[in-house]
């Protein structure tokens, strides 16, 4: 991925960010709405899935399911096709437990109830801990070790030089990225505090997970690693004479 690319992507990473906790934050009850809708008949719960921020997360997702299927369909090498193997299960578990495995979409649609009480499993608990929190720790750490620490360490010169030869290895603009999606949590999260989030006295219908704006931003940095590696080929080694090409 090119530099330009990727200072563009991030740009448009922290604008889509200030414009949805802008539009949350607003005081304004429609811009409120475009955020995280009241739609009559449907739970509490589930009224934000209709909300533009949720449908922002389950496309990201669905793009990352695509790309990576095109992947392992048009890799040859068998490892490589591991690789992307293991990406899009994981990544399409996670875009059906975003979803709720469609059941939202039917009941909106029908305006039946579907009559499932575990909706999915990020949301069961396993004794006094919910499998979210659990997968969230998980997710965090993952993502701290892999696109935090490590483009940091290949920053230091025999390493970067070793790295440059690596496609897998994210891009340093992958902690510009991070910074982006810590500050712009942490912000709106201070915004909620704030009681910025109530209209008329009413809480918004993201007042208890405020962390969807995070899981957008986390989304969107996983699309832009998932296009770093639909363009690198080979994936695992690039050879010395390409590595005058590299970024």
């Amino acid at each position: 991925m090119k530099l330009s690319n990727q200072v563009r992507f991030i740009w448009i990473l922290l604008i889509l960010n200030l414009l949805c906790i802008g539009l949350y934050f607003s005081g304004v009850y429609w811009m409120q709405q475009i955020i995280a809708p009241d739609l009559e008949g449907m739970m509490p719960s589930q009224r934000r899935e209709f909300g533009l921020l949720e449908m922002i997360q389950n496309g990201l997702l669905l793009a990352i399911v695509i790309l990576l299927a095109i992947q392992v369909w048009q890799r040859k090498q068998l490892l490589e096709k591991l690789i992307f193997a293991i990406g899009l299960g994981a990544l399409g578990f996670l875009f059906l437990e975003e979803i709720d495995y469609g059941l939202h979409f039917y009941e909106f649609l029908t305006g039946n109830e579907a009559g499932v009480e575990k909706r999915n499993w990020h949301n069961q608990w396993d004794g006094d801990l919910e499998n979210a929190t659990r997968l969230k720790r998980l997710n965090d750490a993952l993502f701290l070790l892999w696109f935090v620490l490590v483009p940091l360490l290949v920053m230091i010169k025999p390493l970067g030089r070793i790295a440059a030869r690596i496609p897998v290895i994210p891009s340093r603009w992958f902690l510009a990225g991070f910074i982006i999606a810590l500050l712009c949590s942490s912000l709106a999260h201070a915004l909620d505090d704030a009681g910025f989030g109530v209209i008329n006295g009413q809480d918004g219908n993201l007042a208890k997970t405020i962390a969807e704006f995070r899981e957008t931003s986390i989304y969107y940095l996983y699309l832009l690693y998932v296009l770093q590696l639909a363009r690198s080929r080979p994936l695992l080694w690039r050879p010395a004479a390409e590595d005058r090409h590299s970024d």
